[in-house]
Formats: structure tokens, C-alpha cells, sequence
């Protein structure tokens, strides 16, 4: 309430006199399950509005970049402070251009590290966006083997539902967009060999190692354009499904470039 109250009361007394909005770790006082729904308020209620957001909630953090609200470019870190020195500055840089510096150094178990984590990060907020069922553990000890096949399937799923509803509607524009997302995926996921870690979930991507960098290279630009699949190249957003009465009715971004309708047309009675 604290935050919507403060939130309406700038937009109201500020709207066109200042555009910076400072939220300073807002999310102490929210729950873990409504912290990416303020992500998602603060992208398409306030989308012409600069915000400075300060935290020490790292899940937060990364819910930011996920929901496009924050570039990796526009992210830093502040630690290891002291009197003597003041705060060290870790100024966040794009997973891919990580692995790259490692590889320019020869340092393909750092870039692979980098790769898998990365991607655990990446495909558990897809898993969660997308609702897409993941093997329950006791131990929460999940780990890529898991997250990325249960996202893929979940993705197909939800493309084949929105197929069969614009077949429903004789919606051939969106049938002719829907089959080519199918087949870039289906080639992606050859490339990735997501196909297989679906079969065998234990993978751990030791072989990794074992390549040289321009072998690796072809690794991440395949995980790049995997990952790729689940965001909006216009808004930066990840895909998440909507719901209406608790029933998936569609796949959208935050802009809405992306927007998949799963309900199909009713037959004439």
C-alpha cells in the first residue's frame, strides 16, 4: 500500500515537472511472491518515468533485468567497503561479453562457468514466467538440467495451444509468424542439444572444458540465440503467460509485441 500510495501521489504532483522517481529498497517491506508484480507495475504503468532503485535483495536485482525494467548496462554494485578505500564498484556487464573476455584469455572453464550459471539464473525465471512444471526436490537443489528442458517443453506447449486457437480464429497471418517461431526453436534447440538434456537431466556440461574457444564460441552463440527465444527483442521483457479465472489464456511481453492468444474461437451452436 506504502508503495502504490507513493508511487500515484509523484505521478500526480510531479507529471512533467521531474521524471526521476528513487525507490531505496522498497521490496523489504513486500513478500517474495508480489516482488516481480512490482517489476511488472513499475514497466507498464510508468514506461516514460527514470527510476533510481537501490537494494540489497540480489533476487530483486535480477527480477529488475528479467522484466526489462533495468539493463545490465545501467546496474552497479557496490561492495567491500571500508573507511580507507570507500565502496568497491562492480559495474555489470552482459553475461555474453563475460564469456568472451574469458575465452580472449583462454579461459574456457571460467567461460563455462559463466555459461551455466548464467543460463540456471535465466531459465529458472523463464520456468517461473512461463509456469512451466519443474521436478520437485526437498532440497531446492535444482540445477540447468532442469530448468531448461521443463522451459522448452513448456514454450513448445504454450506455441503449439496458440496454433491450434489461430487455426480456430482462420487466422493465417498469425498461423504463418507462429510456425516460423516453431521452426527457428527447433533449430535452436538441434544446435544446443536441448533436446537431449531433456532425456538425461543430469548433465553437468563438463565437456565443456574439453573445447577449444572457438568450439565454445559456437556453444554461447547458441545459448545466446536460446535465450533469445524467451525475450522480447523489443522491450527486453521475458514471456510470461496471463490468465483469466486461473486458466492460461495467453504469452505476452510487457509491450505486448509478443502477445499469443491461446483461446480458441467456440463453435456455432
Amino acid at each position: 500500500m506504502g508503495i502504490c500510495l507513493y508511487l500515484a501521489l509523484a505521478e500526480r504532483l510531479t507529471q512533467g515537472l521531474i521524471q526521476l522517481t528513487i525507490l531505496d529498497d522498497v521490496v523489504m517491506s513486500v513478500d517474495a511472491n508480489h516482488r516481480r508484480q512490482v517489476c511488472r507495475l513499475l514497466t507498464t504503468e510508468f514506461p516514460d518515468r527514470q527510476f533510481l532503485i537501490t537494494t540489497h535483495d540480489k533476487t530483486w536485482a535480477n527480477q529488475l533485468r528479467s522484466e526489462g525494467l533495468v539493463a545490465a548496462s545501467s546496474r552497479i554494485e557496490f561492495f567491500n567497503w571500508s573507511i580507507e578505500t570507500g565502496p568497491h564498484i562492480n559495474l555489470e556487464t552482459e553475461m555474453w561479453e563475460r564469456i568472451e573476455s574469458a575465452l580472449e584469455r583462454n579461459d574456457i572453464l571460467e567461460a563455462a562457468a559463466i555459461l551455466r550459471r548464467g543460463s540456471e539464473e535465466f531459465f529458472s525465471y523463464i520456468c517461473d514466467s512461463l509456469e512451466a512444471p519443474v521436478t520437485y526436490r526437498l532440497d531446492g537443489r535444482h540445477d540447468l538440467g532442469d530448468f531448461l528442458p521443463a522451459a522448452v517443453a513448456r514454450y513448445g506447449n504454450l506455441l503449439r495451444k496458440a496454433k491450434v486457437a489461430a487455426q480456430s480464429w482462420s487466422d493465417t497471418e498469425t498461423m504463418s509468424r507462429l510456425n516460423e517461431l516453431e521452426s527457428v526453436l527447433g533449430s535452436i534447440c538441434a544446435r544446443t542439444n536441448a533436446e537431449q538434456w531433456a532425456v538425461n537431466a543430469s548433465v553437468h556440461f563438463n565437456n565443456w572444458a574439453n573445447l577449444s574457444p572457438q568450439d565454445f564460441r559456437y556453444v554461447a552463440d547458441a545459448f545466446q540465440d536460446l535465450h533469445g527465444v524467451f525475450v522480447c527483442q523489443k522491450c527486453g521483457s521475458v514471456l510470461r503467460v496471463t490468465k483469466s479465472n486461473h486458466d492460461t489464456v495467453g504469452v505476452r511481453c510487457n509491450c505486448s509485441t509478443v502477445n499469443w492468444n491461446l483461446v480458441q474461437k467456440k463453435p456455432s451452436p
